[in-house]
C-alpha cells in the first residue's frame, strides 16, 4: 500500500471562486507543479506531460457542481495512480 499525506491550506475566498479558478486541466501545472514539468497537452480523453521521470498521462474527473477535482496518473508502469 502507498503511504498517503493530506495537506490543507485556507483560502480566504468563496470555494466555488477558488474552484473555477483551477479546474481547468491546462491550469494544473500552475498549482500541481511537483507532477508534471511541461504543459499538458490534450490527448484523448487525457492529457499527457514529462513528468518527473518520464512521460505521463493523466484523467480529470468533470467540472461538477460539488467543487470537486480529482485525478488519475498513469506513469505508463503498473496501475493508474
Amino acid at each position: 500500500m502507498r503511504e498517503t499525506r493530506t495537506v490543507s491550506v485556507s483560502i480566504a475566498r468563496p470555494w466555488q471562486e477558488v474552484y473555477e479558478a483551477i479546474w481547468r486541466p491546462q491550469d494544473f501545472p500552475k498549482w500541481a507543479s511537483g507532477l508534471c514539468k511541461t504543459p499538458l497537452e490534450k490527448d484523448g480523453d487525457g492529457w499527457r506531460a514529462e513528468g518527473p521521470e518520464g512521460p505521463i498521462r493523466i484523467r480529470f474527473t468533470d467540472h461538477n457542481v460539488l467543487g470537486v477535482m480529482d485525478h488519475y496518473v498513469d506513469v505508463g508502469v503498473g496501475p493508474e495512480i
